[in-house]
């Protein structure tokens, strides 16, 4: 049975429409399969070439009824300026001709190989910093889920309760005017094709000098990967914090802690209509014999790729193996 397909614009979808374009294809792949976020979030390209700047909604308008001979109400809603960095992931593999020119293909496997080791590690740099990513410690880097809900007192951000061995469950309603991830208009397209903000350059054959400063050919590729959060209204992310991993510490099946997330569902802008959980091993353990079992609203369904995928109320929960089970308390 196919599940979980969505009209917007995800990475997966779009290099779909552009078809194979050198090793791009390839890439894209690794990055969805190491970094689950990339499976259905959606991408928009940034209005500014490394930033992307909006408005975000602080107050609405008030509204009132006509009477006649009386007037209404006045005033407009507040919005604010909301400038988001976009971070830009860096790679150059390269490997030494001779080994190619030994190869029964002229070593385009083994080349493809090496590409795809670099572009896993950025695939996993890519999902560590869209939960941990802190700009005020790094320049470099943008602000992810972790660092921008962080404190028990905001209305997204909901308390279960644990004390050790800490996770947080991370929902986000994929919108793409309210909530999204963004590439930036400044990425070059590689030569040929690029998708939303994955691009790779061959550079052909170089000289590359060793640690001794000996000098050997090598044929170098240049991957690049470039995203930022683009949130205009946080009422599209929830964050469940204070879960304890164990399955018999405090998680969301303790003491009916389970009623925190179906609270939060309903309070996404849509009630959770687009809205997709990203956990840990750990929980999506739980959540997968949950599945299992039928209980607390989880089932599971069969992908279009035969591999089960576990729901709650019909919506999908991602494994992210970068959240990790260390996190700080939030208060």
């Amino acid at each position: 049975m196919a599940t979980l397909q969505r009209n917007v614009l995800t990475l997966a979808e779009q290099v779909k429409q552009i078809g194979p374009g050198g090793n791009l294809m390839e890439i894209v792949n690794v990055l969805a399969e190491i970094n689950e976020v990339d499976i259905d979030a959606v991408y928009k390209m940034a209005n500014d070439r490394f930033t992307n700047l909006s408005s975000k909604v602080i107050s609405l308008p008030k509204v009132g009824n006509r009477r006649i001979n009386r007037g209404s109400p006045g005033g407009v809603g507040r919005t604010a300026q909301h400038r988001e960095v976009i971070e830009i992931l860096e790679a150059r593999p390269f490997i030494d001709t001779l080994l190619l020119d030994s190869e029964p293909d002229g070593g385009v496997q083994a080349r493809l190989e090496q590409i795809k080791m670099f572009v896993e590690a950025m695939a996993q740099t890519k999902a560590e910093h869209l939960f941990y990513g802190d700009n005020t410690a790094d320049g470099e880097q943008i602000n992810g889920l972790a660092t921008r809900y962080n404190d028990a007192a905001m209305s997204n951000v909901y308390d279960i309760g644990g004390s050790t061995a800490l996770t947080s469950m991370y929902i986000v309603e994929w919108d793409p005017a309210r909530c999204s991830l963004v590439y930036p208009k400044a990425v070059p397209n590689g030569g040929n094709v690029q998708a939303l903000g994955v691009s790779e350059v061959d550079n052909g054959k170089q000289r590359i000098v060793d640690e001794e400063g000996n000098a050997y050919d090598a044929l170098e590729s240049v991957i690049r990967v470039a995203f930022g959060w683009n949130i205009v209204d946080d009422r599209n992310v929830a964050r469940l914090a204070n879960i304890e991993s164990s399955l018999s510490g405090t998680n969301l099946i303790t003491d009916t802690k389970i009623n925190s997330l179906i609270k939060a569902l309903n309070n996404l802008t849509t009630r959770g209509r687009r809205a997709t959980m990203y956990v840990n091993n750990e929980l999506k353990t739980q959540f997968d014999i949950w599945a299992l079992n039928k209980l607390n609203g989880c089932y599971l369904v069969d992908q279009v790729d035969g591999r089960p995928v576990t729901m709650f109320w019909g919506h999908p929960i991602r494994m992210i193996d970068q959240i990790t089970s260390s996190e700080d308390k939030v208060v």
